[in-house]
């Protein structure tokens, strides 16, 4: 047989850290049936699935357990709460009450383990995807030129004396927080611009990554770090 079980927090509490469910009414429980665990609280919702190891059976020893008791096993618990609203498929019968079983079909059954695999399943990949997106992009970079160092006014030339310092001198000073290097990367377009905006060393600070197609090297040409670059990559 299949059955939803409707639990509490406080019962929860109790029963799952020694493998039980409790009950007040007797419910024809045999051993090795599947329950569905529905989770009672301000926050409703499925939480798992188990088995049955025995029929259900009356119980006196325990007072803080209710008059019928069974053990379960293969407690699977789901990475979230699935409301009944967010499940594809209909239940007939009303949930409620607390420590109460209700018997559904297998059918039923099926359909709702199958819905709330397809739910985790999309909730995988958004979190996938999100973890994803929060690993574009790049940390930019920053650079203090070395006194050998020839600024000029042409944008040409302070390319080519960037590309002569960055990687090759000894004495430029480089940040590079990224876990990979830039020069590798330089045979994309590399652009020259001199900024006095704070944003761009903001950006540095802060390990604001960023998605470039091209590389753009930005003179800060005021300020604290006058005469220093950030690379966005």
């Amino acid at each position: 047989m299949k059955y939803i079980y409707v639990v509490n927090n406080r019962c929860w509490t109790i029963i799952r850290n020694i493998n039980i469910l409790m009950t007040k009414k007797f419910t024809n429980i045999k051993e090795e049936d599947d329950i569905l665990i529905y989770y009672k609280s301000n926050n409703n919702g499925f939480i798992g699935v188990c088995k049955t190891t025995n029929e259900l059976k009356e119980q006196k020893e325990n007072i803080k357990l209710d008059k019928y008791i069974v053990n379960i096993k293969d407690l699977s618990l789901f990475k979230d709460k699935y409301k009944p609203e967010m499940i594809k498929t209909k239940i007939t019968s009303s949930i409620k009450g607390n420590n109460l079983f209700y018997g559904i079909n297998t059918i039923t059954f099926r359909k709702i383990i199958n819905d709330i695999k397809i739910l985790e399943n999309k909730r995988n990949v958004e979190k996938n995807e999100r973890e994803i997106y929060e690993d574009k992009g790049r940390i930019p970079i920053f650079m203090k030129p070395c006194d050998k160092f020839i600024y000029s006014k042409n944008k040409s030339n302070m390319i080519e004396e960037f590309k002569k310092h960055y990687g090759r001198c000894q004495k430029c000073e480089i940040v590079n927080n990224n876990n990979e290097e830039l020069t590798p990367t330089m045979n994309r377009q590399l652009h020259y611009k001199e900024s006095n905006n704070d944003k761009y060393v903001d950006n540095y600070l802060i390990s604001n990554k960023l998605i470039n197609d091209d590389i753009t090297i930005i003179h800060i040409v005021d300020g604290l770090y006058k005469k220093c670059f950030i690379i966005e990559w």
